[in-house]
């Protein structure tokens, strides 16, 4: 960048800008043109370094008789990634002269992001965990890149928090808490198997019960939603137990596990948006895996435009990974591997 110029000088800056990663440094070379009579010397100083970046030496002098000097700039560990700075060149020597040059501090692929919390992480005061017997964590993402996290407390209750960009807790969500305990759940096995927005910000969550499910529903504001079940909390009763749910965008509820009527069925569930089982999906609301006659497990659902993934394992004498595709409702897509199923054998 060539920088303003005065009756005795001007200044300009080899490169005229600079991205350097953490740890990095790179030399810089300022050069003087002078004018007129003036040939004495030009001194060379910076401002608006950003924290963690040193000039070295921190002053130039560019002698008379010389045109150039230069500096060493260096970007140490301790600098702020993603950092876009404009640093002040400032010339004095029978007059003075300013500028400008460019420098990026660009966050490596993979690195800490220290803008993130303490050092790039959140300990949140609701202790999440992943529960006895597996489930959760699960999380999510607002369209205003806030960050939903649901896990199980120490009592092995279900719960939800809201975390800023920073990494703070959200003082808008459940009234400053930023945190809110759901009063569902609670036993020895229970688990957390899902956590979905709605595009309004609401949060639905999904807990396996010992042979049973329940669903919690929040606001975007992290109050129980009154509209959702009794005070928030809907139960499908005991002979449903999720593994994994997803969520459409017309609201619907998709959940993957196995019925329990008598005997244990792998099987995909899909609720209105109200909670009320889909009539229009297999059996009341319920399709049930029974293809081959092997003994199926859904482990995790997806959705795939009106289709539904469903993954697991099948099993007669050897356990293998299964795939299971089902039409919008509820029975196995002929066109996906001529019966809705794939088995995948071991190579």
């Amino acid at each position: 960048t060539v920088l303003a110029p005065s009756s005795d000088f001007s200044l300009f800056a080899v490169p005229s800008s600079l991205v350097l990663y953490q740890g990095q440094s790179a030399p810089l070379q300022l050069n003087v043109a002078r004018r007129g009579a003036f040939a004495g010397d030009v001194v060379i100083s910076f401002d608006g370094l950003p924290a963690g970046v040193t000039i070295e030496p921190a002053t130039l002098t560019i002698p008379s008789g010389a045109t150039s000097g230069a500096v060493t700039l260096t970007v140490s560990q301790a600098a702020i990634p993603s950092t876009s700075a404009t640093l002040t060149l400032r010339g004095a020597g029978g007059g003075g002269a300013e500028g400008t040059f460019a420098l990026q501090i660009p966050a490596r692929s993979g690195s800490v992001d220290t803008t993130f919390g303490t050092r790039g992480a959140v300990i949140s005061p609701a202790r999440f965990t992943q529960g006895m017997f597996g489930g959760g964590l699960r999380y999510a993402r607002t369209a205003d890149h806030k960050l939903v996290v649901c896990g199980t407390t120490g009592n092995a209750s279900p719960g939800v928090a809201r975390i800023l960009e920073d990494g703070a807790l959200d003082p808008t969500f459940n009234n400053g808490a930023g945190t809110r305990a759901l009063a569902v759940g609670g036993g020895f096995s229970d688990r957390l198997v899902g956590c979905a927005l709605y595009a309004d910000g609401r949060i639905l969550v999904a807990v396996a019960l010992q042979n049973a499910t329940a669903l919690a529903r929040l606001t975007s504001a992290g109050e129980a939603d009154l509209s959702f079940g009794t005070n928030g909390i809907l139960s499908l009763g005991s002979n449903v137990s999720a593994n994994a749910m997803a969520l459409q965008a017309d609201g619907k509820v998709v959940l993957g596990g196995y019925t329990t009527n008598g005997n244990y069925v792998a099987a995909v569930v899909r609720l209105e948006a109200s909670g009320a089982f889909d009539q229009s999906f297999g059996a009341g609301g319920i399709a049930s895996l029974t293809a081959g006659g092997l003994q199926r497990n859904i482990a995790g659902v997806t959705l795939q435009g009106s289709n539904i993934l469903a993954f697991g394992t099948a099993s007669s004498t050897i356990s293998r990974g299964s795939v299971a595709r089902l039409t919008a409702s509820g029975v196995p897509d002929p066109s996906f591997a001529g019966d809705g199923f794939v088995e995948l054998d071991e190579r």
